[in-house]
């Protein structure tokens, strides 16, 4: 089919003023180009820094996993009741833990003790640390120094509560709704532990706040007594 000579004119200027514009254009193209070269790409990752990495080739978590029966040592155990718990030091973070048969807030677990209970230097406990492993922790004398700098860190396999206790632990368990002292709770343990504590018997919460007084003579912190004291609440309401 043939076309008519406005038509191919037409056409003709068309493709004319295409060609001039982007003549006009390509400087301006090659100058955004030149000035992009360097800079990053909205649609390609950020470079890293040097130094991203370093924490994790001073601290890998593989390498704490394996070295962890050379910076953390066995402090004390102790048999309260059923439960046993063991308490360790970490040499590196100077940190006091607690560990027993039920997983702590960082995932270890008291696996097996190992030894003559009498003799705490003949104790050896076996940890599960979060992931799965199982490490063998010895007991340790800490230096004087390292006592005097973290109390409570030097935890024997002695700590019973004074005559003066025993009472508090019984004024306690009558005016549950009151404060406890060594509840792991600030203030007022909340509502629904107050509803489960009325459930048992005065001599039964008793019994949970003399352990309780035991542990905290232990050097246990606020946060692990708290999960061992709701534990321990949950636990006798089962045995009822």
């Amino acid at each position: 089919m043939s076309h008519s000579p406005i038509f191919i004119s037409l056409k003709t200027q068309l493709l004319s003023l295409a060609a001039a514009v982007a003549l006009a254009l390509l400087p301006t193209l090659v100058a955004g180009e030149d000035s992009s070269i360097g800079s990053p790409s909205p649609f390609l990752p950020e470079s890293l820094e040097e130094g991203t990495f370093d924490a994790l080739k001073s601290h890998s978590p593989f390498v704490r996993t394996l070295g962890l029966s050379d910076s953390v040592v066995l402090t004390g155990m102790a048999r309260i009741e059923s439960e046993v718990y063991a308490t360790l030091f970490d040499t590196d973070t100077t940190e006091s833990l607690l560990v027993t048969e039920n997983s702590n807030s960082d995932g270890w677990q008291l696996v097996e003790v190992k030894g003559n209970e009498s003799d705490i230097e003949s104790l050896t406990a076996k940890i599960q640390v979060a992931g799965g492993d199982v490490v063998s922790i010895r007991y340790e004398q800490l230096p004087e120094k390292v006592t005097r700098m973290s109390p409570g860190s030097s935890r024997g396999s002695s700590a019973s509560i004074s005559d003066k206790q025993k009472s508090q632990a019984r004024n306690e368990a009558i005016k549950f709704k009151g404060e406890n002292s060594a509840d792991g709770y600030p203030k007022l343990p909340p509502p629904e532990v107050i509803e489960k504590l009325s459930k048992l018997s005065v001599d039964q919460r008793e019994s949970i706040n003399r352990q309780m007084l035991e542990l905290r003579n232990r050097g246990l912190g606020m946060d692990e007594r708290k999960g061992i004291y709701n534990r321990k609440i949950d636990d006798a309401l089962r045995r009822r």
